[in-house]
């Protein structure tokens, strides 16, 4: 990875941006690649002024592969300038165990990087990427939106969670530590607001304190409309007869003892469910999880939390859902919205996520379900415009008013241009990430598979 740094006679300033000339991205590409990893100087003849007056006006991004990171720096020596390549801290970070990771800054660059990233469940992490996500990223808070049941059926060694004392958001205010560690969080207090409903006042009347480890790392989950709320909605779902069908077969399953009638019941119910599909999904999350999605926001709001990790299963409906009330609030353009929950049809679409998808929940339709087309998101956000008027509006209606959406800002905006470290994932990267276009521009991600994992080669 070569990281472009403007530069004067009298010193070195980072900026990292995007060069509009393709053939002279080209050329130079070629010179960067045949550099080692350790330092290296290679001196550029007197023809080469031009096209180095334009790297220093132009900064620009190039990504190697994996982890690699150099740092270039141009120096004047007379006619001649001197390109220093040498090792740095990480400007990149590519995982090889985390699926559909990035950053929310991805599809902005008005977005401050290093805040909030989201992923499909880390639990698979190993070896490097443990040290990445734990000292390179740095994350303080894991926030999960399933139940803890759910959670536990993931496949992996579940390494990395194990450094986040983990805690669980319940409605109504009450919190239930699940491990013991109990060292002092910081707390948020409620900004104050006039028209804030009953709901409002009884969630900012909360207590703010969650369990935190001796680096100040935590897990809260907080599970979006939970099984007990969801069994509601699916039998509201279903007709008077097929109602009957299914109580039937859920109390002589439990009568009896016998699961297998249960399951039926189940299967039964999540046939209709089916029908109903990934737009109704979001409907009934924007709906019946208000008390969750404010306190996402307030967590969000605060940079003492930061950085962040927002997941579910596969990163893709109740973390893209999220993902796309975060950016909402912050002013980011619909179309990268969209855009952003739109990376993640990759990972969703591919042979891993439509397998998972019929193991976890086989009366689904992969076909719908395992993805994420933009129509989706956009009937999404069209559907809060039409029922409350706007994205605000539905903020202000779950208590998130204009006073927290200005504090969201002020942590998730940026003031002033600012470097920023590139996050992603190997692991079933979309072809159309900002960054994966950058990558593949430069030969960048030659190295990495249809199938989104490593090929052979295992440079580091």
């Amino acid at each position: 990875f070569v990281e472009i740094m403007e530069s004067n006679d009298h010193g070195d300033g980072l900026a990292v941006g995007r060069s509009s000339s393709d053939g002279y991205l080209t050329k130079m590409k070629s010179r960067w690649r045949s550099l080692e990893q350790d330092t290296k100087e290679e001196v550029y003849s007197k023809e080469d002024d031009d096209e180095l007056e334009h790297l220093e006006s132009t900064p620009l991004l190039v990504g190697r592969s994996h982890s690699l990171s150099c740092k270039s720096k141009v120096h004047r020596s007379g006619s001649r300038r001197v390109l220093k390549v040498s090792r740095s801290e990480s400007s990149l970070v590519l995982l090889s165990t985390v699926a559909n990771f990035r950053d929310l800054c991805e599809v902005s660059s008005n977005v401050k990087s290093n805040c909030i990233y989201r992923s499909a469940t880390p639990n698979k992490a190993e070896g490097p990427d443990i040290e990445h996500i734990l000292h390179t990223l740095d994350i303080k808070t894991i926030i999960d939106f399933r139940e803890r049941d759910e959670a536990h059926r993931d496949e992996g060694l579940r390494q990395l969670i194990v450094s986040f004392p983990e805690t669980e958001f319940k409605r109504g205010g009450q919190r239930r530590s699940l491990r013991h560690f109990f060292s002092s969080s910081s707390s948020l207090s409620s900004p104050a607001s006039s028209s804030s409903s009953s709901t409002t006042s009884r969630l900012q009347s909360q207590e703010q304190l969650w369990p935190t480890s001796e680096d100040g790392r935590k897990l809260v989950r907080i599970p979006y409309v939970p099984r007990k709320k969801m069994r509601g909605v699916v039998f509201g779902l279903l007709g008077m007869q097929q109602l009957m069908k299914v109580g039937g077969l859920y109390v002589g399953g439990g009568l009896a003892c016998r699961p297998n009638l249960i399951k039926r019941a189940k299967s039964t119910a999540l046939k209709e469910f089916n029908k109903i599909g990934l737009f109704g999904l979001y409907k009934v999350i924007l709906e019946k999880s208000q008390e969750e999605i404010f306190t996402l926001l307030k967590l969000c709001a605060d940079p003492s939390n930061h950085p962040i990790l927002i997941h579910c299963s596969h990163g893709k409906d109740r973390t893209g859902l999220s993902a796309a009330l975060i950016q909402s609030a912050i002013g980011v353009p619909r179309e990268r919205v969209v855009l952003d929950y739109s990376l993640s049809d990759t990972y969703g679409n591919s042979s891993e996520g439509k397998a998972r998808f019929k193991e976890e929940v086989p009366e689904l339709d992969p076909k719908e379900w395992a993805r994420a087309i933009p129509l989706t998101m956009e009937k999404t956000l069209a559907y809060i415009d039409e029922k409350y008027g706007s994205i605000d509006a539905y903020l202000d209606v779950i208590g998130f008013d204009v006073e927290w959406r200005g504090k969201l800002r002020n942590t998730l905006l940026w003031t002033t241009s600012q470097p920023r470290v590139r996050v992603g994932s190997t692991r079933f990267a979309s072809p159309f990430s900002p960054l994966v276009q950058e990558l593949e521009r430069f030969g960048s991600l030659e190295d990495v598979d249809e199938e989104g994992g490593e090929g052979e080669e295992e440079e580091e």
